[in-house]
Order: C-alpha cells, then structure tokens, then sequence
C-alpha cells in the first residue's frame, strides 16, 4: 500500500508528464498553488497546472525541508539517491500489485507514468499542442514516442466511421450517385 506522499508522487507524474527528476526533486518553492514550475535542465523552465486530485494530494503532504516529497532525500546524498529511492518504491508497488517491470519483461517503469499521462490527454481530447507544452516537449516528433493509443480508442476509431454509414458519406455521398469511373470508360469505349 502506498502511503500518502508516495501517492502524490506518483499522481504528480501523472497529471503533469514530468520525468522522475522533477518530480522527486519538486521543492515547496515550485508550487504556485494553481500551477508548478518546472526547472528542468533538459528545456526551459515552464508551467504547468496543478490538477485538483494533485493539489489534494499535495496538501496532504507536511511540509518538511525543502523538498515535496522530503522522505527521498532524508539521510540520502544527491539528487540521484532520491531518485533511486523512488525506482525502489515504484518497483514494490508494481510488484504488489502484480506488474511487470522492464521493458523487456513486457512491463513497465516510472517513465512510462509520461506517456499514460500524455495518451490519456489526448484520448480525452486535449489538443497537441497543450498535451505539449504540459509535458515540456519542443516538437511533435519527440512527443510522438510518447503517445500510445488503446485497443479502446482504435475501436472507437473505426466505429465513427462505421456509425457514419446511416447518414451517408457527407461529401462522397453525391459522387456516389454518379456512375463509376470505370464504368465510364467501358461505355466511352475505353478498353482498358
């Protein structure tokens, strides 16, 4: 069972596609109340909205020292130990709940929390370009790799089109009363 601040953790990662780095090394002073400000080395700091299940769960939190989820840095030295303690924690969880772990199993890592987060957005039909600013990507080829549609949302794909059948064909519906093309050619003499 995950207590409270590994739940914010986790939910932090989530509604915000941020990487494990920022998220384990969120501070008090990046949170804003109504958004977080990201630091990240790897692109410029931006913003993104606190969800209300976030900020929830982060009010929960006590606040001690400077960090969000303080129990990764007590008695750790270094970013990268906080981070460990995180991969550590994630890994139990999964474990307990019956996930695999590791690409090559099949499984998953705390990684994969950005892009859930990312096809989730966009599965609900949060626009690209939101889905990347909120997630910090630079273009739609980087954020790309980050998107992976459902069985469900194929399904629901292809029976937008299948629904259309009853209505017509919108546009295509007036060719449609037209003779085929191949058709024309045979009677035009056409032999082809």
């Amino acid at each position: 069972m995950l207590d409270a601040e590994d739940r914010a953790l986790i939910i932090c990662a989530l509604d915000t596609l941020a990487r494990l780095s920022d998220v384990v090394n969120l501070q008090h002073s990046q949170d804003h109340g109504t958004y977080i400000s990201w630091l990240d080395p790897k692109v410029q700091a931006y913003k993104v909205p606190v969800s209300t299940r976030l900020r929830r769960a982060l009010d929960e939190l006590p606040h001690q020292g400077p960090w969000s989820f303080s129990k990764h840095h007590e008695g750790r030295e270094g970013a990268r130990a906080a981070q460990n303690s995180v991969i550590r924690m994630f890994r139990k969880a999964c474990e307990r709940a019956g996930i695999p772990l590791g690409r090559k199993a099949g499984g998953i890592s705390f990684h994969v929390l950005r892009h859930t987060g990312a096809s989730r957005m966009l599965a609900a039909g949060v626009d690209v370009k939101t889905v990347m600013e909120i997630g910090g990507w630079k273009n739609l080829h980087v954020m790309n790799r980050y998107l992976h549609p459902t069985d469900r949302a194929k399904r629901e794909a292809v029976e937008l089109v299948a629904e259309d059948r009853g209505r017509g064909f919108g546009p295509l519906q007036r060719r449609s009363r037209a003779r085929p093309v191949h058709a024309r050619r045979r009677s035009s003499g056409f032999r082809g």
